[in-house]
């Protein structure tokens, strides 16, 4: 896995911890089909493209063998419960070449 995207798993597994602990005490469970990754200012959607690479599950995101590259990058993550509350982040991060 690339430095670049082992920061992103451990970002949207930190978003995704962090949602769901707020919702327990809410009485309700994180739906990973509702994950989606948008990325950059347009908001393309590449949660199909992460998917392919991803296994997403309540407890957070596991990406194995995917790549980012060098560059800026912005990604929005968005994430409902099972009550259909809603939340979303934004991340800007850069990928510098090792």
């Amino acid at each position: 896995m690339n430095r670049g995207l082992l920061m992103i798993a451990i970002m949207l597994g930190v978003l995704l911890a962090l949602f769901s602990a707020s919702l327990a005490a809410a009485g309700a469970e994180i739906d990973p089909t509702t994950f989606r990754v948008l990325y950059g200012w347009l908001g393309i959607d590449i949660t199909d493209r992460l998917k392919e690479h991803a296994n997403i599950t309540p407890e957070g995101i596991r990406a194995e063998n995917a790549e980012l590259p060098e560059g800026r990058h912005e990604l929005t993550l968005e994430i409902a419960d099972t009550k259909g509350r809603y939340g979303a982040a934004t991340l800007e991060f850069t990928i510098a070449s090792p």
